[in-house]
């Protein structure tokens, strides 16, 4: 069986992790922290190359918590990668797109996964995870409030 889908790799474009100092405070003086923040908070883009549509770059990223003084959050993360992809098998425009936003996705949400889960382990506490996704269910979520695919912008240059 052949793979109609190419994954030509990833790159990190963003990884980044800080603690929030009054969280901290707060825990350190004993007070009583409820309703801790860490939903996750994604973002997704499939840029097709405009000279090739069966080609795309997908971009998917992850903001997790928040180091404003009021929030009751003990880190932010904020990590974005860049995957590359191409369908092998010719198809009509859509249908590539469809394949894109769901396959492609799928594909490179283990990395930003896995990019979270090494970061937070990092930190003196337990290691986030991130929960697995039904990309589908996910994506559609996304669409309903925000724009998912770009034609006219190629290797996230104008997208990150």
């Amino acid at each position: 069986m052949n793979a109609i889908l190419e994954f030509k790799g990833f790159t990190v474009e963003k990884l980044l992790y800080q603690r929030n100092a009054y969280f901290w405070r707060r825990v350190n003086v004993s007070e009583e922290i409820t309703n801790i923040d860490l939903n996750p908070r994604f973002n997704f883009k499939v840029c097709l190359n405009p000279d090739n549509y069966l080609e795309a770059n997908i971009v998917i990223g992850v903001v997790i918590g928040n180091i404003s003084k009021e929030e009751n959050s003990p880190f932010e993360v904020n990590a974005i990668i860049n995957g590359f992809f191409k369908l092998l098998e010719k198809t009509e425009k859509d249908i590539a797109k469809n394949f894109f936003a769901t396959n492609a996705i799928a594909v490179l949400f283990p990395y930003l996964r896995s990019l979270v889960i090494d970061i937070t382990s990092k930190g003196d506490h337990q290691p986030l995870i991130l929960p697995t996704l039904n990309i589908i269910e996910t994506v559609k979520e996304y669409e309903k409030e925000n724009e998912l695919f770009f034609e006219n912008v190629w290797l996230n240059e104008e997208i990150v």
